[in-house]
């Protein structure tokens, strides 16, 4: 019974090891021939459940935006965007830089209400609601979007120039996802590993480091 008992753990350990392989290894090396720059993602909501669970590790395959259909579950990135008011006047800034009376302003990354700009050159953490003065001129944080994650939603309508997803577990659409580019989507999912994603998320979760951005896009599954 032991030996028995033995045997099945050491033939469990070995398939979790293998899936972790294919996932996180031969995969990561795989993007040139998938067609994407993300070909694999853990599932870290509910959001697409019972379909796809919390800790699921999929495989992403880049698609061409004209091949994507209603129903499709694709991954896409929200980018990130910062609204600012400098000298009372409206400027909207994000990953490419733009021109403003502060000089050359990009955003580099968003977490929270919290984004990192590039401001000439220089880095400058700011707050959504934030002011500050830079580069003489007086500025204000008016809002902060984007997210860190990649999001996994169904495709529910599509048009020339976007598309609009939904998570199946979710009770109605988020704004985000209302207006979705095809340079923001990284692929369509075409295979699915259950569960082995836990081995990152079941740690952050204990020690209570699963970023907000990550609970907010799902609800409760089951």
């Amino acid at each position: 019974m032991v030996q028995d008992n033995e045997s099945v753990i050491l033939k469990e350990g070995y398939f979790i090891v293998l899936a972790l392989i294919l996932a996180f290894g031969i995969l990561q090396f795989s993007g040139t021939v998938l067609g994407t720059d993300r070909p694999v993602v853990s599932v870290v909501s509910c959001s697409m459940y019972p379909e796809y669970d919390r800790g699921d590790v999929l495989g992403v395959k880049g698609a061409d935006f004209e091949d994507l259909q209603e129903d499709d579950v694709i991954v896409f990135q929200v980018p990130f965007k910062a609204e600012l008011e400098i000298n009372d006047d409206r400027f909207s800034v994000g990953e490419e830089a733009s021109n403003t009376p502060l000089g050359t302003v990009k955003v580099i990354s968003v977490q929270n209400n919290q984004a990192l700009l590039e401001v000439d050159g220089d880095r400058l953490q700011v707050q959504d609601g934030g002011s500050y003065t830079v580069n003489g001129q007086q500025m204000i944080v008016r809002d902060i979007s984007g997210m860190q994650t990649p999001i996994v939603h169904r495709i529910i309508s599509k048009d020339e120039n976007s598309v609009a997803t939904k998570g199946d577990n979710n009770p109605e659409q988020l704004e985000f996802e209302k207006d979705i580019r095809p340079e923001n989507i990284h692929g369509r999912v075409f295979f699915r590993i259950p569960k082995i994603g836990m081995v990152k998320l079941a740690p952050m979760d204990f020690m209570g480091m699963t970023p907000p951005e990550q609970r907010e896009v799902g609800f409760s599954c089951g």
